[in-house]
Parts: C-alpha cells; structure tokens; sequence
C-alpha cells in the first residue's frame, strides 16, 4: 500500500532532472493548440506545509486543556490543515507564476491553488518546449477522461461486531466524487433531506450538466455503500461527471474542495470509484495526481480508488489496474462476491457458478491492489439500485476507514488503511494464483487497539496495550528503525528501540508468587487486557493480573516541561486475599543513537526509600520475580560507560489488603543535552531518575544530540536538587 508518506530528498530545481513529456500530448499540440496538465517541482514546498502544519498543531495543542480529548483533536487538526493549506498555497502560487512567466505563450485555463498542478492551453510546439525546458516544471501531459467503473453481507467483512462496538463513523465524513448522491430516492440510507437530520452535509457539482442530483445513480450506489458500513459518516457529494464522463479537470476541482472542507468535516476518505480502463502494473509516478493524492494524505484524507472493471479482455484475464488507481497513494481496491450466484454476466466476462470470496471475472488485478472487498449486486438499502463492479467494492474501504476513524479518532486514515490491507482476510484469486487480502473490520480493529504512538512535539512515545514502549511497524527514525519507543522528535532519534527492544514492566507479590510483566523482548505473561484508550498526546492502559491485580498507566503530558511525560501508575487488589509484599518492577536498555550500543548511563536514587533494588540492567526480565542482575553496576552510577546498559529499578509498594491501591509516577521523555535535562527533572521534583547519554560527544555540549531520561516521584524520597 502506497498511502502513507515518506519525506521526499529535497531537490534543488538547478539538479532536477528534466520534465517529462507525456507522449499524446506531444503529438497533439502538432496539429496546433492543446490542453495540458503542468506538475511543478514541490517537494521543498511540501515539506514547508508540513512543517508548519506541524508547528500550528503544536501552538493548538499548548494551547488547549478541554475536557473532552475529541475537542482538543478537533482544534489541533483544524490549525494544522489551515497552516499546511496556507503555506502550500502561497508557495506554489509562487512558483507557478514564474513558471508561467517563462512561457509566455501559455495561458492558464484552471489554477488548482492546493495542489501544485496547473491545468493550461498552449498555443503551439514551442510553449510545450518551453516548459519542458523550465528547471520548476516536473511533468506536462494531456488530460485524461474517466469513466465509472460500476447484495453485500456485511457478515463477510465483518461489519456487524465492529459497529456493535461503537465504531461507526460518527464525527467523521466521507467524500464521494462521482455522478453525485440523490438523497431524495431513499429517506432509510440517507435520512430526512435536505436538513440537520440529512446524511449528507455538503454537495457540490463540477460538471457542467443538466444539475440533476444524479441522473444513473451510479453516486447514489457508492455513497449508500459507504453508509452501510459506517451508518453514522457524513457524506460530501461531489458531482464530477456530465453526459461524456469525468475529466481531469473536474476531478481536481473536486479534489480541491475536499481538501479545503477536510478539516471543517473530518473527512477520513475520498472515494473516487472511477477510472480509465488501462491495464497499469506499475506506480504512475509521473501522474499529475502523485502530489494532489500525497496532499490529501498530509490533510488526514485517504484516497480510495477501484481497480477498475477491465480484468478481462477478449475472454481472457489482463494483468494490471486502471487510472487513477495506478497513482502513488491511492489505496486500490478489487471486488469479490459475498455469496453463492449462478451465470454473474458482465459486459466483458460472465462466472458460471460464485462462492463468497471469489473474485469476480471483472476485477482488475495485479501488485497494486491493496485490498479486496464485495462488489458484485450491491445496494445501500431500500430504493437504491443493485449495482456490480469495483466501483461497490471501493466504499465499502471508505467506509471501514470512517468507521474505525471514529472508534479511536487518533488513528491517521492513512495507518488505518495500512492496517486493513495487514489484516485482512487471505484470498486467492483462482484466475493468477495470487493472493490479496480481503477487507475484515475486526481483525483491522483488534491491531489498532494494539498500542498508539502519543507526541507532544518535542519526544514520542511509541505505547503497547499493556503500557510497555516498542511498537513495532512505524514510520522510520534517523536511523532507519521501523520500532517507535521513545524519541526525541528533532533529530528523529530513537532512544529504546534499536538492537534489543527491551523495555518494560512487571508487578509481583513475591510472598504468594502471583506475578504479571510485559516486555516485547524478553516476554510477556500472565498480563490480560481490560482496557487501553488513547488521544494524539495520551494514552490509558488498564490490565489484570490473573484476576488478582488491576495495573493502570495513564500517560498524558507534563504542563511544566515538554521533554517528558508523565506516567501515573496505579496497582489495585481485585483478589479476595491480601497481597503481603507488591513490588513493581521498570526496566530500560537505553540505546543512544546515534551511537545505539554504546552509551554513558546514570542512576540516581536519591532518598528514595521505595526502591529496593537497582541496577544498569536493561535486558533483565521484566518479571519482578526475577533476579535484577547488572551489565557494569549495581545501585547509582554517574555516566558509567560507554557501554551497552540501561536502567533497572525496582519499587517496594508494600502490603495490599483486598481491594487497596498504591502507586507512584514515572516519567519518560528526552532532551537536547544533560543540562536541558536536569532542568526538566527540576521541574516534575524527580526523586530518583536514569539518563542515557551517546557514546560519543558531537560537541562540547554534555549529554548532546540528546539525553534520554526515565525518573520518579511517589517512591519515599525528597526532590533531587540539581
């Protein structure tokens, strides 16, 4: 799946390599005047929205204390995609203009402001030279026209348990650019239109047609589909097609407009269930819609997009999907059947005899179909017409993404869509032999409730379910690593993960021997979930311990410093029994990149009369029941090293009657250097803390690039003065 970023090398326009040339358009402008689609070099203006969307999200969420996470989430992404529009705007209207001064010939038929894509007539071969020739322009080529390519049991993909469990699109939207959404043909889908009670929030027409909502009710299929999965989504209606079809042009504009509304709305999709019927089988990377799809990835907006309908040609089966499938971030979707049919005849091919989770004759296949879902004899509900194709199997995707948007609205609609092609069902289409996932709500949910990544902007922690670090599966450090623990976000150090991901935690009565721990490297035992929540700056772990031991770790940021996070734990009796002797058990390998295995480590315990045992550890196990054992030292140390080490402490909580609790705070976090840090333990009255610090020293500066940290109030000690 293409759907979720990478940051592009930064390309200075006198190295950038020359523009391509779309074929059909050269020949076109032969014969005189012709339209063409003009990309300008963006990745140096990309990565300028991107960075201001991230700062704008940051200023919002300082500046934000409601009481309701949701609300906080709303603020944030409202000022990031105003701040990522904004600058992306000015800056490509900058470039544009230059672009457009050097050719002088060329005349602008449609400026697509958001995107760095122009639509222009040139009168003749020479403006085509000179914009090939401009060092700002990436691509010039000839519009394209689309065309649409168009009974579900929800119990196939699993639906049903998904939305029993309250993700059901609420508070989220989806935008459909197709023939438009007629919601006078069925008040059951669409609910009493126009008004507050109306599915649809907003409608718009960029074709120039007759005005009619929707004339074949291909629009009205999709978006009834899209609400048959996420009942409670709102839906953006987007008319794109007249008589002849769609265009390039009107899709764009379409686009545009999701990109402008995406924030006021929550849009979590944009469901394009159109295409040209070619047989692409590898990415079009030279495709005009490379940076408009790319765009709508940094808004939050994930584009879903059918296969197409051309699998089979002249009664045999042809490799590849259609345009604008085939576009780096589109996330591709084939059909299957979800029931037994008999004689399924398409216009290109017709399946003598279907069995749920075939694919049908019909679907375009090939490396870049991400996901399959149901597409054949589709309806929303009463009043919609049946329809089959890969056009049905698309917003059943979108909607699965609002759907679960909704269950946890931390969740980008980028990594849900990642999640879902993981996750999905295996299916073998019988006509290659290849396998493809096959859309599955519930194993999609159970991965995304697996652990969340919380920021605050200046360090990241990367939380498992059972409130371990290490997850597994992210986007990239510094340094290559795919596991997310805890980082200091400038530079994109990781401090944990790379090598042993050890981390974690354990709790033990060491009288009765009950004992519970979790750790993704030396494992974990004895641990149930009974509840993890989580927002884009806290998380809430809540697990069990053989039924005896309720432990919670509510993370969730430090007002007096942003180079940590607070941990609130919180160990409560559930037995029937009395608990003589709780210890509870945290342990670190601190591996500091960039010099990951070698490493200056320092443990302080102050007066901390709570911490019974201590060490440099970090690759004990988190089974408090366990000996601590040493790598260099035992007790406190100052900048032992270098060496491959840690932080191993263990915390006495004494004697818990049924039903008592006791607990303490930790902090996690990260800081440029050792002074920074000191400060920031200054500021939460550490009691006892471990620092990490490189191997080796970049500059003067101790503890620099950065300074990893792990301290502790509530354990029977006085504030460390510093």
């Amino acid at each position: 799946m293409s759907g979720v970023h990478a940051d592009a090398d930064v390309m200075p326009a006198s190295e950038s390599p020359a523009a391509t040339i779309d074929p059909v358009l050269a020949a076109a402008v032969e014969n005189g005047a012709a339209d063409a689609i003009v990309v300008i070099r963006h990745d140096d203006l990309t990565a300028a929205a991107r960075d201001s969307a991230a700062d704008a999200r940051g200023d919002a969420s300082a500046g934000t204390q409601s009481p309701d996470p949701e609300t906080d989430l709303t603020v944030q992404r409202n000022a990031a995609n105003r701040a990522y529009l904004r600058t992306a705007r000015a800056g490509y209207a900058e470039r544009k203009a230059g672009v457009n001064r050097s050719a002088s010939g060329v005349s602008v038929t449609h400026d697509f402001g958001a995107f760095p894509v122009e639509l222009v007539r040139l009168s003749s071969k020479d403006d085509l030279r000179k914009l090939a020739a401009d060092p700002d322009v990436a691509s010039v080529s000839s519009p394209r026209s689309y065309t649409d390519t168009g009974k579900d049991d929800l119990k196939l993909i699993k639906q049903p348990e998904v939305v029993k469990k309250g993700d059901d699109g609420e508070g989220t939207a989806v935008a459909v650019l197709d023939s438009g959404v007629d919601y006078t043909r069925s008040k059951s889908v669409f609910g009493k239109c126009p008004g507050a009670g109306c599915a649809v929030v907003d409608e718009h027409e960029f074709a120039p047609d007759d005005h009619k909502r929707d004339d074949g009710g291909h629009g009205t299929n999709v978006a009834s589909l899209v609400l048959r999965v996420a009942p409670k989504t709102k839906i953006i209606a987007g008319d794109v097609f007249d008589g002849k079809g769609a265009t390039d042009e009107t899709v764009i504009q379409g686009i545009q407009y999701v990109a402008d509304h995406a924030a006021e709305h929550n849009v979590k999709a944009l469901n394009l269930s159109l295409g040209k019927a070619t047989h692409e089988t590898a990415e079009c990377t030279g495709s005009p819609f490379t940076p408009i799809f790319q765009t709508l990835i940094d808004l939050g907006v994930q584009p879903v997009v059918s296969a197409g309908n051309d699998g089979t040609v002249d009664g045999k089966y042809v490799d590849g999907v259609g345009e604008p499938a085939c576009v780096p971030g589109a996330f591709v979707v084939g059909a299957v059947y979800d029931g037994k049919f008999k004689n399924q005849a398409f216009e290109p091919c017709t399946d003598s005899r279907t069995v749920p989770d075939q694919v049908t004759c019909f679907s375009q296949g090939g490396a870049l179909v991400d996901l399959l879902a149901p597409g054949s004899k589709e309806s929303g509900g009463k009043g919609i017409e049946e329809m089959s194709g890969t056009s049905q199997a698309a917003p059943h995707v979108s909607g699965a993404i609002a759907a679960l948007a909704s269950g946890d609205p931390a969740d980008s609609a980028s990594t849900i869509a990642a999640t879902l092609a993981a996750t999905g069902h295996p299916v073998t289409d019988a006509r290659t032999g290849v396998a493809y996932p096959r859309l599955d709500m519930a194993a999609a949910r159970a991965a995304l409730r697996h652990g969340a990544i919380i920021t605050n902007g200046t360090v990241g922690l990367g939380v498992n379910q059972l409130a371990d670090l290490n997850l597994a599966g992210q986007r990239a450090d510094a340094e290559g690593g795919t596991t997310y623990g805890l980082r200091l976000l400038k530079p994109n150090f990781d401090y944990v993960s790379p090598g042993c991901a050890c981390e974690g935690w354990g709790v033990a009565d060491t009288r009765t021997g009950l004992t519970g721990y979790a750790d993704e490297a030396s494992g974990t035992d004895h641990l149930a979930a009974a509840k993890f929540t989580h927002g884009p700056d806290k998380a809430l772990s809540v697990v069990t311990v053989d039924d005896k031991l309720q432990v919670t770790h509510e993370f969730h940021t430090v007002r007096k410093t942003k180079a940590l996070f607070q941990v609130d734990v919180t160990v409560k009796n559930i037995g029937k029994d009395t608990l003589p002797d709780v210890v509870y058990r945290r342990l670190v390998d601190w591996d500091m990149e960039p010099t990951a295995f070698s490493e200056y480590v320092t443990l302080q315990r102050g007066t901390a009369e709570k911490i019974r045992f201590s060490s440099d550890n970090g690759f004990a196990s988190a089974d408090p029941l366990s000996a601590g054992g040493s790598v260099s030292f035992t007790g406190e140390a100052v900048r032992n090293g270098p060496a491959d080490h840690g932080a191993l402490v263990d915390i006495a909580l004494g004697k818990l009657g049924k039903g008592k609790s006791a607990g303490f705070r930790l902090f996690y976090g990260a800081a440029t250097d050792e002074a920074s840090a000191f400060a920031a333990l200054k500021a939460v009255k550490a009691e006892a803390y471990s620092l990490g610090q490189p191997g080796r020293r970049d500059d003067a500066v101790q503890g620099a690039p950065g300074t990893a940290i792990l301290a502790f109030t509530g354990v029977g000690g006085k504030a460390i003065k510093f």
